[in-house]
């Protein structure tokens, strides 16, 4: 992680799911951190928007929803009507209510589309298919180098 956001300010790199071992739920990290950090943080989950269609049949996801904000990024061909549907009373196109409210908030990020999932990255690894500038290049580096795929 650290070589594929670098030195992001305000961002803290956290590897208790890899610690833990096993299968890990969003709403056990999310809450732990909560714990750990009870008013000096605002915990968003982000995610891609591929994942908008099956979140709301997450386990816990009014827990995810009760600790944290959602994040989406949006990547190419976005537009699926029956995401936005699924989640609906969630959305929130105001970021100040975002950002400022409580959480139970999804917020579609409007940045630079991302076009590329984490199973496109290790497909193309696997396959000895070049990644660059699919990511950082220093994560391209670390993962050429560990041979993580």
């Amino acid at each position: 992680m650290k070589e594929a956001i670098g030195q992001v300010e305000n961002f803290i790199i956290d590897d208790r799911e890899i610690k833990r071992g096993g299968t890990s739920y969003t709403h056990e990290t999310i809450s732990e951190i909560k714990k750990e950090y009870p008013s000096k943080v605002k915990l968003y989950c982000i995610i891609g928007y591929d994942l908008l269609d099956s979140i709301s049949s997450w386990e816990y996801f009014q827990e995810i929803l009760e600790l944290s904000n959602i994040l989406v990024t949006r990547r190419e061909n976005s537009n699926s009507e029956s995401s936005k549907n699924k989640v609906f009373p969630y959305l929130t196109t105001n970021q100040s209510i975002f950002h400022n409210a409580s959480y139970g908030k999804i917020f579609i990020e409007n940045t630079s589309i991302i076009n590329v999932t984490s199973t496109d990255i290790k497909y193309k690894i696997k396959n000895n298919i070049s990644i660059s500038g699919l990511v950082n290049p220093n994560l391209e580096r670390w993962l050429e180098k560990n041979k993580v795929y």
